[in-house]
C-alpha cells in the first residue's frame, strides 16, 4: 500500500513536470509568431517607407532634371539671342583641289575646280593656264615676266596686271585681256603699272576697276581708256577694290588695310556706306597681311549681299578668313576658310577661294549645309 502511495506521487509530479514543460512551449511558439508577424509588419512598413523614399527621390530627380532641361534650354535661347548679328554660317569652306606647281609663281586663281592661272616673277613668271584643275599647265609665250594680279571674268575672259613685256624690275607694266582663258592677249592697255600689287575688278571685257599705289582707275571702253576715281581722305592705304552693278549703274568698293570699305556708283564724287569689318573685336593681334600679290578679295552680288575674303597674319598661327554681310555691311559673320597664309583670290560667283604659298595651290569651296 506504501509502494503504490510513492507511485502514484511519482506519476502527478511527473504529469505536472509535462504540463509545465507543455505550457512553456507554448507560451514560447505564441510568443515566437507574434514576433514573426511584427517582424513581417515592420519589413513591410519598412518596404513601405523605402518605396516611398524612393518614389520621392524619383520625384526629386524628375524636378531636378526637368528644371535643368528648362535652364538649359532658357541659356540656349538667350545665347542664339546674344549671337544673333554673328549667327553661324550655312555652310562650310572644304579644300577640294591642293597642287604643287613647277613654274615660278606669285600669284594663282582659279574660276572653279578646274580653270586656273598663275603668274610670277622673272622670265618663268610668265603667265600659265589650266583647264584640268592643275594636272597640266600651259606657258602663254607672250605674257611678260612679271605679274602682279588677275581677274577671272568667265571661262573665256581674263584679265591680267604686271610687266607685259621684258623682264627688268623697272620696265612699265601694263594691263592686258584675254579673250580666250589665256591662250592668247590682246595688245596692252593704255594702262601703266608699277612694280607691285595690282588689285583689280572687271564685270566683263568692257567695265572695271584697277589700283595701283593707291590710284584707282575705271575703265568702261576695256582699257581704251582710264577715268581716275576720287578716293575719301580718310580711307588710308588700299588693299582690295570691287565693282557690281547696281541697276543701270556701276557701284565700286575700295577696302582699306584696316579693314574699312566704302563705295560710290558716281566715280568717286560721294561715297557711302561706310563699314568696318570686325577685325578688332573677333582677330585682336592679327592684321591683313603685306605681300606682292593680293592679301585680300572682295565680291558684292548686289547693294546688300558681299563677301570679303582677307589672309590675316599676327601673334597667332595665319588664317584666312571669309566676313559675309547680308545687309550692305551693317552686320558681318566669319567663316575660317583655312589655317595657313598666303595671296588668295575669290571667284566672281563667291565660291572659290584660292590661296598660295610659296608654289602649293590650293583651292577651297563653299559648300552649303
Amino acid at each position: 500500500m506504501k509502494n503504490s502511495k510513492i507511485i502514484i506521487s511519482i506519476v502527478i509530479v511527473l504529469c505536472l513536470v509535462i504540463a509545465g514543460y507543455l505550457g512553456i512551449s507554448m507560451y514560447n511558439s505564441s510568443k515566437d509568431n507574434q514576433n514573426t508577424q511584427t517582424d513581417t509588419n515592420e519589413v513591410k512598413s519598412e518596404g513601405k517607407s523605402l518605396e516611398e523614399a524612393d518614389n520621392k527621390i524619383e520625384g526629386d530627380d524628375t524636378s531636378v532634371h526637368t528644371d535643368t532641361v528648362q535652364e538649359v534650354d532658357e541659356t540656349e535661347d538667350n545665347s542664339d539671342t546674344d549671337i544673333a548679328a554673328t549667327t553661324k554660317p550655312q555652310g562650310t569652306w572644304n579644300m577640294i583641289l591642293e597642287t604643287e606647281v613647277t613654274q615660278t609663281v606669285r600669284m594663282a586663281a582659279f574660276l572653279d575646280e578646274n580653270i586656273g592661272v598663275t603668274g610670277g616673277f622673272s622670265s618663268t613668271g610668265k603667265l600659265h593656264y589650266t583647264t584640268d584643275g592643275g594636272k597640266t599647265w600651259t606657258k602663254n609665250e607672250e605674257s611678260g615676266g612679271c605679274i602682279y594680279g588677275v581677274e577671272i571674268v568667265d571661262s573665256n575672259t581674263v584679265w591680267v596686271c604686271g610687266r607685259m613685256k621684258g623682264v627688268s624690275f623697272t620696265t612699265p607694266g601694263g594691263l592686258r585681256l584675254s579673250t580666250d582663258g589665256g591662250k592668247t592677249l590682246g595688245d596692252t592697255a593704255d594702262y601703266t603699272t608699277s612694280p607691285g600689287k595690282c588689285p583689280l575688278s572687271f564685270l566683263d571685257d568692257m567695265r572695271g576697276w584697277i589700283c595701283q599705289l593707291n590710284k584707282v582707275s575705271e575703265t568702261l571702253d576695256g582699257g581704251l581708256s582710264f577715268n581716275e576715281i576720287s578716293l575719301p581722305d580718310d580711307i588710308g592705304n588700299i588693299v582690295g577694290v570691287a565693282v557690281y552693278e547696281d541697276g543701270s549703274s556701276m557701284t565700286g568698293c575700295v577696302l582699306s588695310e584696316d579693314g574699312v570699305l566704302m563705295s560710290t556708283n558716281d566715280q568717286g564724287n560721294t561715297w557711302s556706306n561706310r563699314s568696318e569689318l570686325p577685325l578688332k573685336e573677333r582677330y585682336d593681334g592679327y592684321k591683313i597681311a603685306k605681300y606682292e600679290s593680293a592679301a585680300t578679295a572682295i565680291r558684292f552680288f548686289d547693294k546688300d549681299n558681299a563677301l570679303v575674303v582677307v589672309s590675316l597674319t599676327g601673334d597667332k598661327i595665319p588664317v584666312i578668313v571669309a566676313f559675309r554681310t547680308e545687309d550692305g555691311g551693317k552686320t558681318w559673320t566669319d567663316e575660317l576658310v583655312c589655317e595657313g597664309e598666303g595671296s588668295i583670290y575669290l571667284s566672281p560667283d563667291g565660291r572659290y577661294v584660292t590661296s598660295l604659298q610659296f608654289k602649293t595651290v590650293t583651292v577651297h569651296r563653299y559648300d552649303e549645309d
